[in-house]
């Protein structure tokens, strides 16, 4: 969907990705797509505002926007390119906050682990090496947020507030109720749901309990309670718009547009989004080695990206971090 924050048209929008919660975890990704379509799936409460933000989207005249607007859903702009990042900034808009946003469209899309069972050596996947050659290419660019520099603090925070100029996110279902919502300091329904530029996988919920335990049978109740109980389940999807994992119920939900409209989304179901692609999910390659990998490679590269090291500073800053976190590993390969 269009998103314009400026206070005239008071409409924003979200790309978002739905990964299978509630203790089972979908990964891996479909090939980087290019391009995608921007699809209005409902005006919401805003129906003027919206008209002009498919007329400076689109070029249509008065009635014809109007006529699109009272037809939806209906398919706003069909195959945008990453030109369009180059008409946002034009427009005052960043495409992403950062360059953190994007990376879990690479790096939970890598054909091979960081380090394969019964070897030492990390390998560094050809999509890590495409998400840091586009990232400096976007940010130099001016397509990203060059204050925002990461995830989870304040200035990404803040991305998400109605004085920010931040076009989308990409975010999980859960990020939408747990991340965003709280973030945004405007009224409901200036935010919605579209199809990400291609599935990806952003964890989960999980359910522990400690080997040994004196309460197996509690254990197991909880565990069954909270991830093979449609009804609990579907009411965790109506009450915070997390992606549960049971398959007839997410069906339900996708359809039921009255149950599971979302006020702050301005009425939108959201489920109709994002079952359709937790289906295309494919499990991605897992290592013991991922969490320090993911988190010392965007380390590394944010540097690079800050201009505060050249490229291969960055490299080596990254071998040297790696080493330290797993003293076990004996060498570094880059594709």
């Amino acid at each position: 969907l269009v998103k314009a924050i400026e206070e005239e048209f008071g409409v924003s929008a979200v790309a978002a990705a739905a990964p299978v919660a509630g203790g089972a975890v979908a990964g891996g990704a479909a090939e980087e797509k290019s391009s995608f379509d921007v699809v209005l799936k409902d005006a919401g409460a805003n129906k003027i505002q919206v008209i002009k933000v498919v007329r400076d989207a689109t070029g249509l005249g008065l009635k014809e926007a109007k006529e699109l607007v009272d037809g939806a859903p209906k398919t706003v702009k069909e195959g945008v390119a990453k030109e369009e990042a180059e008409e946002l900034k034009a427009k005052g808009y960043f495409t992403f906050s950062s360059y953190a946003d994007t990376f879990r469209l690479y790096g939970n899309s890598i054909s091979e682990p960081w380090v394969k069972p019964g070897e030492t050596v990390i390998k560094v996947d050809q999509k890590i090496m495409d998400w840091v050659s586009t990232s400096k290419e976007w940010l130099d660019a001016g397509y990203l947020d060059k204050t925002v520099k990461g995830q989870w603090n304040d200035d990404w925070n803040k991305a998400m507030g109605s004085k920010s100029k931040v076009f989308a996110f990409l975010f999980p279902a859960w990020g939408i109720d747990f991340t965003l919502k709280p973030n945004w300091d405007g009224g409901d329904g200036a935010w919605a749901v579209t199809n990400p530029p291609q599935e990806y996988n952003w964890g989960g919920s999980y359910v522990h309990a400690c080997t040994g335990t004196d309460n197996p049978k509690h254990v197991k109740d909880i565990i069954l309670a909270v991830t093979g109980d449609k009804d609990n389940l579907l009411k965790i999807s109506k009450d915070y718009l997390d992606f549960t994992n049971t398959k007839s119920g997410m069906k339900e939900a996708a359809e039921d547009n009255k149950t599971f409209a979302s006020e702050f989304l301005g009425g939108q179901n959201s489920f109709e989004y994002f079952t359709p692609v937790a289906e295309n999910i494919v499990i991605a390659p897992l290592s013991p080695y991922d969490q320090g990998c993911v988190e010392l490679i965007q380390n590394s590269f944010s540097d690079y990206f800050q201009g505060q090291v050249d490229f291969d500073k960055a490299k080596s800053n990254f071998e040297t971090a790696i080493k330290e976190r797993y003293p076990e590993t004996t060498e570094v390969q880059w594709p």
